[in-house]
């Protein structure tokens, strides 16, 4: 990345940080402000950055980014709230799989041309809501407790649904074109579900318990129990891919 790119993102990132208080209060996220100011400042308008693009770099900047932002959200999910809340289990097990059925019948609608199998990709990839998009409700205060943290518990785990309900579909297609036989695409299903529980539960269970353990023997400073947290987050993303 060059300079001038590297100085209008560290730029940016401090000035909204400066007003982002007031900023909250007309519903302006960090997401829209990074965006205008990317259009302004590249080809498109004043040409002063030209990043080269590279799809691996891309690829892992944006794994990490999403990896970090569900990590957070899920440390601020009140557990006991969410036992008592009905809501996530509503908008998950209910609202998820409606959305992407009317999703798929509507991207039909537009685009005839498509395959249903291509329709329900693009239903699924449409179909997670953004969490930062609706910051600004999902913080308010004017919204009560149990409706902002049911957003933030949907918001959070959907990743994972939509995850799981595209590589069906896409192996789905890729039985039907015999690209491979049944028995490769339903391994593979098995396989990229049931290593990314496995791994995660395993790394984050005990790998909290031992920063649990050395905390509570003084073994460990404050901020490494802070930077191990989220150590274990990227630990859990790189040992499952």
């Amino acid at each position: 990345m060059e300079l001038t790119a590297f100085i209008i993102i560290a730029l940016t990132i401090f000035c909204f940080g400066l007003v982002s208080h007031r900023l909250q209060h007309y519903a302006i996220t960090p997401a829209m402000i990074f965006v205008l100011v990317g259009v302004v400042t590249g080809p498109l308008v004043l040409n002063l950055t030209h990043i080269q693009q590279s799809a691996l770099l891309t690829q892992l900047i944006a794994g990490m980014t999403l990896v970090l932002v569900l990590f957070i959200d899920a440390m601020q999910i009140d557990r006991k709230g969410v036992k008592k809340n009905r809501l996530p289990r509503r908008l998950l097990l209910i609202g998820f799989p409606l959305i992407v059925a009317f999703g798929t019948v509507i991207a039909k609608g537009i685009f005839p041309q498509f395959p249903w199998w291509q329709a329900a990709v693009l239903a699924i990839v449409l179909a997670p809501t953004d969490a930062a998009l609706g910051q600004a409700v999902a913080t308010s205060r004017l919204v009560p407790h149990r409706i902002r943290e049911a957003l933030n518990v949907e918001s959070g785990l959907n990743d994972g649904l939509t995850l799981g309900a595209l590589l069906v579909v896409l192996s789905v297609w890729g039985n039907m074109h015999k690209t491979h036989g049944y028995d490769f695409w339903l391994g593979f299903i098995s396989l990229q579900i049931l290593i990314a529980i496995i791994v995660g539960v395993f790394i984050g269970y005990f790998g909290g318990k031992l920063i649990e353990i050395c905390s509570q023997k003084g073994w460990m400073l404050p901020p490494f129990q802070r930077i191990s947290a989220i150590v274990l987050a990227l630990l859990s993303y790189t040992v499952a891919e």
